[in-house]
Formats: structure tokens, sequence, C-alpha cells
């Protein structure tokens, strides 16, 4: 069956064609606050290519001002390629860009200088190109695919090309390197998720595609119209079409060398990164966890970046594939974080997979929220707000490691939560990924959506949270991360075990399985990965929430209502397992 899409028109303020040949001088500067540029550039300004069926693109092309042939780096997506910010702050400093740069893309000012070719493609639909614009699948990547070889081509290109960039321009890799262009040499996927149903519209099977209308409102704009995937999710709710089919990228295909980076802390792209990382095909693969947001990240690590590409792309023997394949950074709010420890793989082959037991048949002391609602007053970060406010009125109860021999009942209202605590006695580290094996209700409903959060509390049972500087709305302190995340709309529980591991459950999301109302059923829920230092007398904190407070208040369709139970001890085996190093 093929299913129908359904589009939307375009935000029309597209800025006239400047199709030319330029030269950018060395020491002219593009943007208040931004870096002269350290050499002259040629810009070719708007030129025209055609995909296979015959639509017409267009793209800015930046080149070194010289005869000899050079690589091609692409920075493919639909944002217009004139936006080089966004209206909203991204908390880069103006002085370590060119102005140049695209946004969530590399800084042509940086690149041009060190003999590399920067292209900025309007994929179809963007700005003055044709079309419609894609999200994803297979549709973008054929462009993709296309611009490539005809990048490969040009008079000016060595026939090496490779493609990078952040988010968007991260997701398009994934596809587009399954296809296995001919001429594509490397990619740097800088944190982006790889199946755009599970990683992004219906995170947990809970529709969470609100985000996109969002993006394509404030940051896309085209001559006709977009794919509308709020739309389609609400037209296709389950996983078991050609459509969402076609919005998983198959990573396995991939054959070319990649240097992927992730974080812990992205609720977007963390999930994604991490499973495009186990599952990617090619070899040659190196992957690097840090501990900040991915624009910072971007940008600081341009000259290691352009060691990768010089090696792939240029063939200089720099002992690029001595670079330790696998390097993560392990988070500890408050102290100093570890970054990139050097490890053999990840998950960490020394992990110890160890379960902590619910028991809500005894109840501790709960007061984080008394700290979110003061951080939340004071106006330091609004998610503290969102926080506060799922937590307000929540019971705290006890996680040991044995099955409770009493059985326990945890109820919460809508809008609510309840917290499981276990407190350690040594230091411990916990990293790589966490699952949530849960017994749960929905008391007034016959279904519940469930959303975790395991948050970290310090020994006087506050949070104590990393602080991610530099994300979009990140503010001058930082955004609270409040821990692994997960969610599950219960009716989607099914798992394939095929494809699940010990540690990592595998939701097909092919199938609606209704609990009913007051009917007990067992769940397995994947949370996202971590690396995190717990000292001795600092806590584990579950929070099983009936709302999210890791995404906007429009980030997520939730169907509860009345109130919820979690189930705990004798034969309901509740247990959340963490990965101790």
């Amino acid at each position: 069956m093929t299913t129908e899409i359904i589009y939307c028109e375009s935000n029309h303020n597209v800025p006239p064609l400047m199709s030319g040949e330029r030269i950018l001088k060395k020491g002219s500067i593009n943007g208040e606050g931004n870096y002269p540029l350290p050499c002259d550039i040629r810009l070719l300004k708007d030129i025209s290519m055609k995909v296979s069926d015959g639509t017409t693109l267009y793209a800015d092309v930046f080149l070194p001002v010289t005869k000899e042939l050079v690589p091609a780096i692409i920075q493919w997506c639909p944002y217009n390629k004139e936006i080089h910010n966004i209206p909203f702050p991204w908390f880069v400093s103006p002085d370590r860009l060119s102005g140049l740069q695209r946004f969530e893309g590399l800084d042509p000012g940086y690149w041009v200088e060190k003999g590399y070719a920067i292209i900025h493609p309007n994929a179809r639909g963007a700005g003055n190109s044709e079309g419609d614009i894609y999200q994803w699948g297979n549709g973008e990547a054929k462009d993709a695919y296309d611009f490539i070889e005809w990048t490969a081509a040009q008079d000016w290109c060595t026939g090496k090309v490779a493609m990078s960039g952040s988010s968007w321009l991260t997701i398009i890799q994934w596809y587009t390197a399954a296809m296995r262009p001919p001429h594509l040499a490397a990619i740097s996927p800088w944190e982006g998720h790889y199946d755009g149903y599970a990683d992004s519209t219906f995170r947990g099977g809970i529709c969470t595609a609100g985000q996109a209308r969002i993006v394509f409102e404030k940051m896309v704009s085209g001559l006709s119209r977009y794919e509308s995937v709020p739309d389609m999710a609400e037209k296709y709710p389950l996983k078991n079409n050609d459509y969402w089919e076609d919005k998983v990228a198959a990573v396995e295909k991939i054959n070319v060398p990649a240097y992927i980076v992730a974080s812990y802390t992205n609720s977007t792209h963390t999930v994604g990164t991490f499973n495009a990382w186990e599952n990617i095909g090619t070899e040659k693969k190196w992957f690097r966890i840090h501990n900040t947001h991915e624009w910072n990240d971007l940008y600081s690590h341009q000259p290691e970046l352009l060691k990768f590409f010089d090696h792939y792309l240029k063939d200089i023997d720099n002992n690029w594939e001595e670079t330790p394949y696998v390097r993560i950074s392990v988070l500890d709010p408050g102290k100093e974080d570890i970054i990139d420890r050097v490890e053999e793989e990840f998950p960490l082959p020394r992990t110890s997979y160890r379960k902590l037991y619910p028991d809500a048949s005894q109840q501790v002391p709960f007061t984080a929220v008394k700290e979110l609602a003061e951080k939340a007053k004071a106006e330091v970060h609004y998610a503290y707000g969102l926080a506060a406010a799922a937590l307000k009125d929540a019971k705290g109860y006890c996680m040991g490691t044995t099955v409770p021999g009493e059985e326990g009942k945890a109820v919460y209202p809508n809008g609510s939560s309840c917290a499981f605590i276990y407190k350690f006695e040594d230091e411990t580290e916990l990293t790589g990924f966490m699952k949530l094996h849960l017994w749960a209700q929905a008391e007034d409903a016959d279904d519940m959506d469930l959303f975790i959060h395991v948050m970290k509390l310090d020994r006087e049972g506050d949070p104590s949270l990393p602080l991610v500087i530099g994300a979009t709305d990140s503010g001058p302190f930082g955004k609270p991360f409040f821990g692994p995340f997960g969610g599950l709309r219960l009716s989607m529980r099914h798992t394939d075990p095929e494809r699940s591991s010990d540690y990592k459950p595998y939701l097909t999301y092919d199938r609606i399985e209704k609990p009913g109302q007051k009917s007990p059923v067992c769940a397995e829920i994947p949370l996202s990965p971590m690396g995190m230092k717990y000292h001795a007398g600092e806590s584990i904190c579950v929070m099983v929430s009936s709302v999210p407070f890791d995404l906007p208040p429009q980030g997520a369709e939730t169907l509860n209502q009345g109130c919820f139970s979690i189930l705990t001890g004798g034969e309901h085996d509740s247990y959340l397992q963490i990965p101790v190093v």
C-alpha cells in the first residue's frame, strides 16, 4: 500500500535569486562581531542543477581562489541557505564564526582556507528550489545522492565529496550514505536520529510531532509546499506502512568512514545517534560523546574534523586511523566531568547490569520538588517550572536490590508523578543504557501514557542536574537535564524479542493492545543512554510521570486522564536495570 502524503503551504518569504560569481576578500567581515575572512573566497551564488526527475535545485558554493581541484563538503537541509543564524539565541559567540556558515553547518571561513569547497544547497522546495519539501526519507536522500554525483563532476572538484553538519544536516546523512553514492567519501553525523517515527514523531508511541510544526513555521520557507509529518502522524499513528518504513534509514548499508558525535542530554537526538552508532555498517567508524551542546561542540572541534576529512578526502597520511574509536564523557554535576575517556566499544564491554526494585509499600521523603519550584520561581529556566508542576504532590518510595516480598501500589493523578529512590553507599558510575521493567495500570481509563525521567539527587535529596550550556533556549544559566528519559503509551508496549537485547527493548509500534481499565500489564521501556558519576550518599530517582518535562508543553499529545498506578513486589517484579561500570 502506498500512502498519500499530506502537504502544507510553505512560508513564501523567499529572497530573489542572485545568481553570479564574486570574490569575498580576505579581511572582510560578513556580520556584526564575526571574525575577518582569513583568505579570499570564490562564491558561486545560486548556481542551479537538476536532480534525476528534472527538478531544479539552487546552491551556494564557497571555493578557494585557486586553479587546483578541491574536495567538497555538502551541508544539506531545507532551511533556507540565507539563514546564518536563527531568530532566537543559540549561544555561539559571533567571534567564533565568519558569518558565512549555514545554520548548524560548517563555517566556510574556516574550511575554504584549508582547501575545501563548502556547498549550501537549498533542498527540494526550500528557498527558490523547485518542488515540495520532503521531511527525511529516501526521497530527500535521492536528491542528495544526485547532488553529490553532480558535485563530483564539477571542474573544480577532485571527485571526492563528504557530508557534514548537525541535526537535520546529520539526519539526511544517514539516509543518503545508506544509498551509497559512488563519490561519497566520508560522513560526519553530529547528533541526529535516523528513525523518523520512533526517535522523533512518536517517542514511545506518544505523538511528539508538535515540534515539527514549529520548525517549519519558523525556519523553513519555499515557493511551494512542505510534507506535513504532524498531519501524517495523525492519519497514520502506527508504524506499519510504507510511509514510516521510508523514514527509517538503512544505516547497516553505510560503507564509508563515519565520524559520529553524540551527547546524553539532547532529547531529540540522543537516542537515534547512539542507535545509529550501534547499527551502522561501516567498519571505519569513530564515536565521541561530549558533555555540552552540539552547536558549540561542532565549532570547537573543526580542527579534529579537518584531520578526519584530510585523511579520507585528500589521502593525507596524518595518523587519523590511530584516533581511538570510542571516546566518552561521564557527567558529574557540581564537580568535574570526565571528557574524552578512551573506551574499546559502546556500550562498554565491562558493564555489569543490575536491577533496582521499586517498593511502593515503603514511602520515603521526596523533597526535590521544593528546589525545582524555587528555581522556577526565580525564573532560572522554564524547564524547572515544568518539572515542578509535574512533580507537585508526588510521593517518594524506596528502591532496593531485591524484589519486595510485600505487594505495593503507588497511585498518582493526571498531572502528577511518583518517585522511586535508591541511595548509593559507594561511589558508582552508571554508563550505558537503562531500561524500566514496569507493572502499571490505568485506574479510570483503558490506556495510559508513561513519561520516565531518571534524576540524580545529592546527599540532601535535592536535584543534582547537568546544565547544558549553549542549547537553543539554555539562557545564561544553562538548560537543566533531568537525566535518562523514556516514554511509552501502554497500548504500544509490544516488543520484538529478536530485535531486543538484554539492555534495550525494541518496540514495534505496529499494533494497539489496550490494557483496559484497572488491568495491570507489564511493559519494558527503553531509556536514553547516560554516563553519570554517583558519589556515596547520592541517590538515583526514577520519576514516573503523566506528563513530560524534557519537552516544551506542545511537545507531546498525551491521552492521560484520571489516576494511574505502579505496582511493585510479589508477582509484580517492577525494576530499573542500571549499567554499572
